[in-house]
């Protein structure tokens, strides 16, 4: 049996809510773009197929659009505060079950978080922590925070560990491997694996842990 098709109604197509609605679309969801901005829209029609003009603040307009058909909602209107807040309202008003907005602030995300929507996104926040982390190591490709302290990191070995068992790194118990990546390919991991130069392990663990095992490699 098939995937279920997932909808998404993306609300505010700028430059982040146009590229997720791009991607959602790539992936084989449906997905409704809408913005009051006429340009916007229209830059949006031949990708998404499914777009509307209107004010997202006015509950009649979303109703009639049908945006409360959908699945999921992604609020991205910026740094205007007051219009997330009554478009969140609204959504909620017409029975959209899942709701994200993008915040651009921490008061921002503060104040959408009382409104009991199930993701409060910070992309300039989150991005400038994920590039810290590739820029104070350059042995980590990747970096996932899962909160509670706990991250996965893709970690590329350096050349000095060619054909070295993985039990050979030394790896503190607390720090799980989840896998590795050889090109393109997945491979399960186990202490007496070959590593490869090139190979990136799958970490996951503590900050204070995943830090310590890319400072030792």
């Amino acid at each position: 049996m098939g995937k279920k098709r997932r909808s998404f109604v993306v609300l505010g197509l700028g430059s982040f809510g146009s590229v997720v609605a791009k991607a959602l679309a790539g992936l084989d969801n449906q997905v409704l773009g809408i913005d009051i901005n006429e340009r916007r829209v229209a830059d949006m029609a031949e990708e998404l197929g499914n777009v509307a003009i209107l004010d997202a603040t006015d509950d009649a307009a979303l109703r009639e659009a049908g945006a409360g058909s959908y699945d999921v909602a992604l609020v991205s209107m910026g740094d205007d505060l007051e219009s997330s807040i009554l478009t969140v309202m609204n959504l909620k008003l017409i029975g959209i079950g899942t709701i994200w907005v993008k915040a651009d602030s921490r008061t921002h995300h503060r104040i959408l978080s009382k409104m009991g929507v199930d993701r409060v996104l910070l992309p300039d926040i989150e991005m400038g922590r994920h590039t810290a982390q590739m820029l104070n190591n350059p042995a980590v490709q990747d970096y996932v925070a899962l909160g509670n302290g706990y991250s996965v990191v893709n970690l590329q070995m350096p050349d000095t560990h060619e054909d070295s068992l993985l039990a050979d790194l030394g790896l503190d118990p607390a720090v799980r491997v989840l896998g590795l990546m050889r090109g393109t390919e997945y491979l399960a991991a186990a202490p007496d694996t070959v590593l490869k130069a090139g190979d990136r392990l799958l970490l996951l663990g503590q900050k204070a842990e995943l830090t310590a095992v890319s400072g030792k490699l």
